[in-house]
């Protein structure tokens, strides 16, 4: 949905700088990363032609806007599915998570789950490259679910709020 957008980059935004660098990008080069040099989540490899160093909050936010939010049409998606599948697409690439959306109607926790095995087989398939990051993964993932969670319920409150009226 269109009105959870700017949750949705703002959510991101803090599962990869981390509380406290929202603001500032959280600049680092993570030897285990094969993304390299990363500010607000947004890596070097991915965006060669950008100066990551010099990444401000408001192009992340564009980034994500355009390469992430619109690429998988998270606009047309319920609330909540919206917000979990664009961090999702953020961590996987946006071809995955279209191919995924396209498979069937998902929820947020049958997304959740899908999630979950694609970090694992990650790890099970390259566990030198991979291994490093499942701990993190897993626990944004839980992170996403509540707040992904936490939209859907609003969509229906406001759904039953307008029946009632």
């Amino acid at each position: 949905m269109l009105k959870n957008k700017e949750k949705t980059i703002a959510h991101i935004i803090l599962m990869e700088c981390g509380p406290g660098h929202e603001d500032d990008g959280a600049l680092h080069t993570d030897p285990h990363d094969p993304g390299g040099t990363t500010k607000f989540g947004i890596s070097q490899r991915a965006f060669p032609k950008l100066d990551v160093a010099k990444l401000t909050r408001k192009d992340a936010e564009e980034i994500y806007d355009k390469v992430y939010w619109r690429a998988i049409r998270a606009d047309s998606l319920q609330s909540g599915v919206d917000l979990f599948a664009c961090d999702f697409a953020v961590t996987a690439g946006t071809p995955r998570i279209n191919r995924i959306l396209s498979e069937a109607e998902w929820s947020v926790e049958s997304l959740y789950n899908r999630r979950r095995i694609y970090y694992h087989s990650l790890v099970t398939q390259n566990p030198e490259k991979y291994k490093w990051f499942l701990e993190d993964w897993l626990k944004r993932c839980d992170q996403t679910l509540k707040v992904a969670l936490e939209l859907e319920r609003e969509e229906a409150d406001e759904y039953v709020r307008k029946l009632r009226s």
